[in-house]
């Protein structure tokens, strides 16, 4: 067993992304399953709904809910911002079609799975708003913030070499990885289990776009 970890460890980090992609995937097929069509809390999601619901205050309200719409309507705009960036500002054209790419990706897997998992989000008396009526697992808002802020968490060395820049880039982005998340529970719109099928599936996602990426990539022509 240890000689298997060592031989693990030692391989170049790329082609360990492909084992954590596999290995998230196959724990987001997992809660799938376990989690298809449950209308009711299941495992600990009761214990850290009652947690987050005990700290809601005015001010976290507005928190909560600009953090979910910068998760939500405004996260197409910013994909698409970043995307011109890098295709005009940086000249990386290749890149960024490996960007919008996994986005898309990102976003058909999230639907396919949100509309064969056919679970009902938390009870509509809680507050929830009569426009939202799609499927509740696994959280979009969630997923798709996973994918964007955990790309450009990586990405910005690359686009800029400005330390201070880079560190309040990923900083922001550390930030929002934590609170969209918390901000769906928070706002009555998703089970904790809906978030963490999110997690996995993004996190799946993304490991597998880096691993593939960081394999075929070869550079731009120009550069």
């Amino acid at each position: 067993m240890f000689d298997m970890i060592k031989t693990f460890l030692s391989k170049q980090w790329y082609m360990r992304l492909s084992l954590f992609s596999l290995f998230f995937l196959c724990c987001f097929m997992a809660l799938f399953f376990f989690c298809r069509s449950q209308s009711q809390p299941v495992f600990f999601d009761q214990w850290i709904m009652d947690i987050i619901y005990s700290w809601q205050k005015p001010f976290l309200d507005i928190v909560f809910n600009t953090v979910t719409f910068i998760g939500g309507p405004l996260l197409p705009f910013l994909i698409v911002g970043l995307a011109v960036v890098l295709f005009f500002v940086f000249k990386r054209g290749i890149a960024t079609l490996y960007f919008l790419g996994a986005n898309i990706a990102n976003a058909a897997l999230i639907t396919f799975f949100k509309y064969f998992g056919d679970r009902a989000r938390p009870d509509d008396g809680l507050g929830l708003d009569d426009a939202v009526n799609n499927y509740s697992f696994p959280s979009g808002h969630t997923a798709i913030s996973i994918m964007f802020f955990g790309t450009l968490f990586w990405m910005t060395p690359s686009l800029n070499k400005n330390i201070w820049v880079q560190i309040t880039i990923r900083l922001i982005c550390a930030v929002l990885l934590v609170l969209v998340p918390l901000s769906r529970i928070y706002l009555y719109m998703h089970y904790p289990t809906d978030v963490l099928g999110g997690i996995l599936l993004a996190l799946g996602v993304l490991m597998g776009f880096l691993f593939i990426f960081r394999l075929t990539y070869k550079g731009e022509k120009h550069a």
